[in-house]
């Protein structure tokens, strides 16, 4: 009986203690209450137990164990905790370590649950889950040595294929290389839809873009899926990787049924503006798929930028019918997105719609005042108008907000050229100049504006050649240096670049134009003649017809 007392002494202690321990730790006041109980339920437990055998502390651990589980299930952590501690006072079971380390990382308490997992595994070596535990509070502490040693302990123990997955998905973001070896390890023996995607994420975070788009593009060629595909093409976006994109489209899509064409189409759209410049459909094909499109949405897609996708995606077939469709029902679904008719107006710009443009602008610019962007985009409106007083006027205004914009300095510039008032343009160009000496377009506009006087053609030259040498491949910046050439009186050099110019995929009249008049030198007037007949189809201009007049004059 004495031994009893001693016995119970013990545990009053230790309840006293962690009393003490936890007072400061619940916040709830219920808890707290229910806590103060805790005590006299021990109390209960012992003063049932009349021996201190073995069996019995078993059970009084037991008893105490189940409460804790109770607990858990109550989401009363606290508790849980305090009597998963108190039962390991009666009986170190490697459950009750595990239920104690769950019970730790319920709380966030990261330490302790290594601590206690690592007892529950140690006394249980067997105990799968209680590395599994551990392995996740270590990564909970950032400790990934640790964590890849119990990683590779579970896969020795239990080498099946979830676990290898687990040290895979680990490795994934650790060491990528080692992930990829396990991901392909895996298909070879079983395709999984879902290690497969795995794999491909271990390419694009080792850096290995080719392999992951490739794998993507065949996994989509073996099957459609709208999700897999939406995929090709955001990663071929942000990658800036069009091959795989164009090759789907060109070699798969025909052979999808018209649902997953539709599909297809409307994800090509969704990711136009990113590959508008590198798709290499045939105007045939987008023509049809425009024609499915159509036939199942007539009034148009669902959401605005979508519909300025596909007026975009419509202009390459030249429908400008088609265009003007989407480009209102953009419009329709504007909202509060102040940007679309921003973005209405600059399609409407490429077709040449410029008064449209001009009054979507104005009618959205009190609607979205917030939006400084609409003074810049009136203005660039009203230079194609060709009302460039009003144009320099709105963007003067602008400048005053954004006095470091390169962009409004080369606008005012060019602006201030066009009205013959070359001193104020040189100045604001002067401005660019100081503001980013290495901007390309800076550079070369000014260098076009002195190439009208001759005095000025070295200083012009070296500003072309500076442009050129940060955009190498820009045609307007090859016609700008082809031009200065010719005036210099290099013909074969201002031939060269000028070629390059118009093998690029832009074309403007002014390259046309300044070919005709090389080739004018040249004395080569069929040539002279064909390209200012190439410059009048891109613009009537009547500088251009004069010189078209002449030129068949003097080869009759």
């Amino acid at each position: 009986m004495q031994f009893k007392l001693t016995y119970k002494f013990i545990i009053l202690s230790f309840l006293l203690a962690s009393q003490f321990l936890f007072s400061d730790e619940i916040e709830n006041v219920e808890e707290k209450k229910t806590l103060q109980n805790i005590e006299q339920t021990i109390q209960d437990i012992i003063d049932n137990v009349y021996t201190t055998d073995e069996d019995d502390r078993i059970q009084i651990s037991t008893d105490l164990y189940l409460r804790g589980t109770t607990s858990m299930d109550e989401e009363s952590y606290l508790k849980a905790i305090y009597y998963f501690e108190t039962a390991l006072k009666y009986d170190k079971a490697s459950p009750i370590y595990f239920s104690l380390a769950e019970a730790y990382t319920a709380i966030q308490d990261y330490n302790n649950a290594i601590i206690n997992s690592s007892e529950a595994y140690l006394l249980d070596t067997t105990s799968i889950k209680a590395l599994k535990l551990l392995f996740s509070s270590l990564i909970y502490k950032y400790d990934y040595k640790n964590a890849e040693k119990v990683l590779l302990e579970i896969n020795q123990k239990a080498p099946e294929v979830e676990n290898k997955l687990l040290l895979a998905d680990f490795y994934a973001f650790t060491e990528p290389i080692k992930a990829i070896e396990i991901y392909q390890e895996m298909l070879s023996q079983q395709f999984s839809d879902d290690v497969n995607s795995k794999l491909i994420g271990a390419y694009f975070q080792n850096s290995d873009t080719l392999s992951a788009l490739d794998l993507l593009y065949k996994t989509n060629v073996a099957k459609f899926s709208s999700n897999k595909l939406a995929d090709l093409l955001y990663f071929s976006a942000i990658s800036q990787s069009y091959d795989y994109v164009n090759n789907y489209y060109l070699h798969e899509y025909e052979g999808l049924s018209e649902e997953n064409k539709l599909v297809a189409f409307e994800l090509l759209i969704d990711y136009y503006y990113d590959f508008q410049y590198y798709l290499k459909l045939p105007k045939e094909q987008v023509s049809d798929m425009f024609k499915l499109l159509n036939s199942n949405k007539p009034d148009g897609l669902d959401d605005a930028l979508s519909n300025i996708n596909a007026s975009e995606l419509a202009l390459t077939v030249n429908d400008t019918n088609l265009v003007v469709k989407y480009l209102k029902k953009s419009i329709e679904l504007t909202d509060t997105l102040s940007r679309i008719p921003i973005l209405v107006a600059l399609g409407y710009n490429r077709i040449l719609l410029e008064n449209e443009a001009l009054d979507v602008l104005l009618k959205y610019k009190d609607q979205f005042p917030e939006n400084e962007f609409y003074d810049y985009y009136i203005a660039y409106t009203c230079s194609l108008l060709e009302k460039n007083e009003e144009a320099l006027e709105l963007m003067l205004k602008y400048y005053k907000k954004q006095p470091e914009n390169i962009e409004t300095i080369i606008f005012i510039a060019d602006l201030y050229s066009k009205i013959n008032q070359t001193k104020k343009a040189i100045e604001f160009y002067e401005i660019g100049l100081k503001l980013d000496p290495n901007d390309a377009t800076v550079n070369n506009n000014y260098a076009y504006l002195l190439s009208d006087f001759p005095d000025k053609l070295q200083e012009a030259k070296k500003l072309s050649e500076k442009s050129l040498s940060l955009e190498p491949d820009n045609p307007a910046f090859q016609d700008t240096y082809g031009w200065i050439m010719f005036l210099l009186e290099d013909y074969t050099v201002a031939k060269e670049y000028f070629n390059r110019a118009i093998k690029s995929e832009y074309k403007g009249a002014e390259i046309y134009y300044h070919l005709s008049e090389l080739y004018t030198k040249l004395k080569n007037l069929d040539n002279a003649l064909f390209y200012i007949n190439k410059a009048i189809e891109l613009e009537n201009n009547e500088e251009y017809i004069k010189i078209k007049n002449e030129l068949e004059n003097l080869t009759k």
